[in-house]
């Protein structure tokens, strides 16, 4: 996950420090790849009609369809690099089942089974603005 922003901080209400502003998305980052990794490990088996997914426009045919034979895939699912500012105007971190903790599995689920990790992605995206508005809200609070 790379989030690109605009070192100019004038136009978000009241995050006029840089320092703090990156601190939010970090944050904001981090809290969502948190939940994308609670989502993959699970609501991979969801009937149809109950995952958020099917507002946008996924099929029932689209679910995930495996089930937990071993625990592998689930648990290899985490945070694999928390969320870091690798330029001026770049913060990039990283989740999914990282290489050698059932990443070959994991990839022949994603394939051969359905998009979990996919799944969990669609599902928590679109609120990453809100996780980095609560961490700059949490963040002002806290001092």
């Amino acid at each position: 996950m790379k989030v690109e922003f605009e070192t100019d901080t004038s136009g978000w209400d009241k995050m006029k420090e840089e320092k703090n502003f990156i601190a939010s998305i970090m944050m904001g980052m981090d809290k969502a790849m948190s939940e994308m990794v609670k989502e993959a490990k699970n609501n991979h088996t969801r009937l149809p009609g109950h995952h958020p997914a099917y507002a946008s426009g996924r099929k029932a045919s689209d679910k995930p369809i495996w089930y937990t034979r071993t625990a592998k895939a689930e648990g290899s699912v985490q945070i694999v690099q928390p969320s870091k500012r690798i330029s001026s105007n770049e913060i990039e971190g990283t989740w999914g089942s990282p290489k050698g903790s059932g990443a070959p599995y994991v990839i022949w689920l994603e394939i051969k089974r359905g998009g979990f990790l996919r799944w969990a992605l669609d599902t928590v995206m679109p609120d990453l603005n809100d996780y980095i508005w609560r961490a700059h809200k949490a963040r002002q609070k806290h001092g």
